[in-house]
């Protein structure tokens, strides 16, 4: 099974990515830490998709540096408090990741999300971050937490 993490707390990736480890055989875990990265990735995903993505909704643009990426109008309308949405919105703008399982979890309150809540499809779940990743792993395993067969592109 392959996960794909947007998560730009590294202690608590740190802490998630041994508790899957465990939870899981066979498992194979990646870690994006920016906004910024998780857009330079897509084709990829696209490519070769993933069986899960676990995306935190409140996520830096980009680590600070000189050549950091300018970010788009949406990220400095709504500023990092919904980077995991709009990370998830460009999973669904292709077929191939449009119907990928989606953890979608957070330390806002529930008030906080219900709108965003309220469209999302029946394939992504919203969480609460905690530490205490029991949760996590269940909702994981409810979403399937094994591989699933990928639609590939025919040549006809």
């Amino acid at each position: 099974m392959r996960i794909v993490s947007l998560e730009d707390d590294e202690p608590f990736w740190d802490l998630m990515h041994e508790a899957l480890l465990s939870a899981f055989s066979n498992v194979q875990l990646e870690w994006i830490n920016s906004e910024s990265t998780f857009y330079k990735r897509v084709p990829e995903f696209i490519n070769s998709p993933p069986d899960l993505f676990l995306l935190d909704v409140m996520v830096k643009w980009a680590d600070a540096s000189p050549d950091m990426p300018e970010p788009p109008p949406e990220v400095e309308a709504e500023k990092y408090f919904r980077a995991g949405l709009r990370c998830h919105r460009k999973l669904l703008k292709n077929d191939r990741t449009a119907t990928i399982p989606v953890v979608l979890y957070t330390v806002l309150e529930q008030s906080d999300m219900n709108q965003a809540a309220e469209n999302i499809p029946s394939h992504v779940v919203l969480a609460s971050k905690t530490g205490d990743l029991n949760g996590l792993i269940a909702i994981i395993k409810e979403l399937g937490g094994v591989p699933r067969p990928h639609i590939s592109k025919s040549s006809s």
